[in-house]
């Protein structure tokens, strides 16, 4: 590729993370795992989630270890590939939880590392999660990294309705000579079990830099292991479906969601319980 094709393109990715949050350092809150994608990212109340290690580390599983791998392609554009998995693990006094996710090319490319640690106190639940976010440049531009703090509450008001809270980044980290701040974010949530076979579930998100988006989702149970969903969302405008298929110890999600101007972004994860 000529330097200027890469000088072209590199403009027209930056462009695309400006203006849709195509990169994920653009929106404070990164969300990951095809479950998640399928009900529009309304995961900041959805208990027993694996990977609620990127949307609300307070509702990491408690009952079962868990590895999972996700693969998700935004608007079918190869740049926005995004590669990610986690691992959760039960302790004597709580949940330990870690995850790795990145994306981008040999122009730009966007890589965090996290840590969790959840704890329960009766029907309450807190996290911590620390983050390393490292932004390598192509060419002579370098690279910078900062480490964020997140911090997480839920609670299960009934057996059927849990409530749920997450800050993001509120350290304030900063990265580079200019000391630019990377985005900062609070989601609240709700999740209700409607009945056995049907989950409704909504979430409330602020980026200190965007207007209020609000997302929606439902889960129902055909059989036993076989999950349809949908969902939708404001802020950007969003809709999204998908499928799990539960055999045993092993889990497959499957996502589609499209943004109102950028199309459809197609993901699938794998996960095992162990």
């Amino acid at each position: 590729m000529t330097d200027r094709k890469k000088v072209i393109r590199f403009s027209f990715l930056l462009l695309l993370g400006f203006l849709y949050g195509g990169f994920s350092q653009l929106n404070a809150q990164i969300t990951m795992g095809a479950r998640g994608a399928a009900l529009n990212n309304a995961t900041t109340a959805l208990s027993d989630y694996q990977w609620a290690i990127f949307s609300n580390a307070a509702l990491l599983p408690e009952d079962f270890n868990s590895s999972s791998f996700y693969a998700v392609r935004f608007y079918n554009l190869e740049a926005f590939t995004h590669l990610a998995a986690v691992t959760t693990y039960q302790l004597p006094w709580g949940t330990a939880g870690a995850g790795f996710h990145t994306v981008g090319d040999d122009l730009y490319r966007e890589t965090h590392a996290v840590l969790s640690y959840r704890y329960q106190y009766s029907r309450f639940y807190g996290a911590v999660t620390a983050s390393y976010s490292h932004f390598a440049f192509g060419g002579t531009y370098g690279s910078h990294g900062a480490v964020g703090i997140n911090l997480a509450v839920a609670a299960k008001i009934t057996s059927d309705l849990t409530v749920g809270g997450n800050v993001v980044n509120i350290n304030r980290p900063a990265i580079g000579e200019n000391e630019e701040e990377l985005p900062r974010s609070l989601s609240i949530g709700a999740s209700y079990r409607v009945s056995d076979r049907v989950l409704i579930l909504g979430d409330a998100v602020k980026d200190v830099r965007y207007p209020l988006g609000v997302r929606g989702g439902l889960e129902i149970t055909l059989i036993e292991g076989v999950f349809v969903r949908a969902g939708g969302g404001i802020e950007p405008e969003t809709v999204s479906f998908g499928s799990g298929f539960y055999l045993s110890d092993w889990e497959i999600d499957i996502a589609m969601e499209r943004h109102e101007f950028l199309g459809w972004s197609p993901g699938i994860n794998v996960s095992y319980r162990w």
